[in-house]
């Protein structure tokens, strides 16, 4: 009889995962993921599959293992303890103990670093707050920073009224004899919470600094009445100096390794001596300063002026609330103000009466109260009072003209003003430019006894001209004199 013969296979599998280092913890877990960085298995401490000291570890089990397939295309990570990796935060060091490195010439070591708020802490702050040019604080980065590093903080300890900075560079000083040439691109931010950040102005954005340049910003630069407590230095660039080398000669060992990173290609002989690193990012400061209390202003003012349109008459049994004039402007309420004072001039220039008022209309005070006797028409009503810092505006150059002149004085070594001497000086300006304003030219017959710098008295119905005028300059045109004439007001 014939028999029919069956035949039957199965595979078996078997893992080992080989780790690419020895001596590991048996104390720690091992956590493994797969591919897209997500947790699938967790081999215990002490896990008797595990060898240690050779870094393998023997899976149990004869059959296929899709979880152990899954952990062999993941990316391989090893954590240390702080024991072997000491990181030095205010000096941006890692320190990696040499158990962990064995051959340090043959090994590359890459970090990726997630940036979310990086500081310098300026442990040498007084360095640039002393006031001297020979400390600074310097930080030597030896990889490139990336654009918008977040290089330091300075606390001003309370909100500052700013109206000037100073910023200095100083130099990488590679030890007491040797300092090279920095160049670096920064921006400066502030913020009065160290919460929100701004922008100061466009003047202190992407400014360049090298070797012992210096930054100044002036107050047209921060802008009138800046404040701040906290400003931050922001860095956009620096410059690589060519300073210090790694070297490293081709082998067997780390043949490979040096061509994978493209230091080498698979031409180089053994024996040849290749740089693996060179180069640092420095910056460096010697001063950082902020100045308050050191701009004095002056600014002298046209006082508005008017004249009366009508008789007033003050009475015991008559008070007037209303007085009429040719015009109100300039005299208008401020904000918040329910009523102002206004005087009326005797002839001199001196007060002869005054009195408050409630609101305007363009030819009229209203809710007059206060006069303390009549007065005639066109006699004169003035805002304030004539001082040191201002004019009376009797040629109504104010509602004309406005606000056009503007005078800035530059503190230097040679000219310090006080501030009465600046004071003194906007007058000035305020009255050449009235001067300047109410020049007018007159044609005369030959007369041989007036002269530059006399004082003339100009009569012109008309123009309802009649005061004294400065001769400023003369000209003679076939016989007929061209004077040009400039009235200078009171003191």
């Amino acid at each position: 009889m014939g028999g029919n013969t069956a035949t039957t296979s199965h595979t078996y599998y078997y893992y080992k995962i080989k780790f690419a280092h020895t001596s590991i913890d048996p104390s720690k877990s091992i956590i493994f993921y797969d591919a897209y960085g997500t947790e699938i298995y967790s081999l215990a401490p002490y896990c008797s599959y595990m060898d240690y000291g050779n870094g393998i570890l023997s899976v149990p089990g004869s059959e296929q293992n899709t979880t152990v397939q899954q952990i062999s295309t993941a990316t391989y990570y090893v954590f240390y303890s702080t024991d072997n990796v000491v990181i030095n935060y205010d000096a941006s060091e890692f320190k990696i103990s040499k158990s962990i490195i064995k051959f340090p010439a043959q090994t590359v070591v890459k970090a990726t670093y997630q940036y979310y708020v990086v500081v310098t802490i300026f442990t040498d702050v007084a360095a640039v707050i002393d006031g001297r040019y020979d400390t600074q604080v310097q930080t030597i980065f030896y990889g490139e920073p990336p654009n918008g590093y977040n290089y330091a903080i300075i606390d001003l300890g309370a909100v500052k009224t700013i109206q000037a900075m100073d910023i200095i560079a100083g130099f990488f000083r590679a030890d007491e004899n040797r300092k090279y040439d920095i160049n670096f691109t920064a921006t400066l931010q502030y913020s009065v919470d160290n919460v929100d950040y701004y922008d100061v102005s466009d003047k202190t954005n992407s400014f360049q600094m090298s070797g012992g340049s210096s930054k100044s910003f002036e107050e047209s630069d921060l802008g009138t009445g800046f404040t701040a407590r906290y400003l931050k230095l922001i860095l956009e660039r620096v410059d690589k100096i060519e300073f210090t080398a790694t070297k490293v000669t081709v082998s067997d060992d780390n043949r490979q390794l040096l061509i994978d990173y493209g230091i080498i290609d698979a031409n180089t002989t053994n024996g040849t001596i290749v740089v693996t690193q060179s180069g640092v990012w420095v910056v460096a400061l010697t001063e950082v300063t902020a100045y308050d209390d050191i701009i004095i202003k002056s600014e002298a003012k046209l006082i508005p002026l008017t004249s009366l349109s009508e008789n007033i008459v003050v009475a015991s049994n008559i008070n007037p609330t209303e007085i009429n004039v040719i015009s109100t402007a300039g005299f208008e309420l401020q904000s918040g103000e329910t009523s102002r004072t206004a005087y009326i001039l005797n002839d001199n220039g001196t007060i002869n009466d005054s009195f408050t008022y409630t609101d305007l209309t363009d030819t009229s005070f209203i809710g007059v109260s206060g006069l303390n006797e009549s007065h005639s028409e066109d006699e004169v009503v003035v805002q304030e009072l004539e001082g040191d810092l201002n004019l009376y505006d009797y040629n109504t150059l104010r509602p004309k003209l406005g606000d056009r002149l503007y005078k800035s004085n530059k503190v230097d070594d040679n000219v310090l003003y006080s501030e009465t001497q600046l004071d003194y000086v906007a007058k000035e300006y305020l009255k050449e430019y009235v001067k300047n304003h109410t020049k007018i030219q007159v044609e005369v017959l030959y007369s041989p006894h007036l002269n530059v710098g006399d004082t003339i008295r100009v009569i012109d119905d008309f123009a309802g001209i009649d005061r004294n005028y400065f001769i400023e300059s003369m000209s003679n045109n076939s016989g007929f004199y061209t004077i040009s004439l400039s009235y200078y007001p009171s003191s």
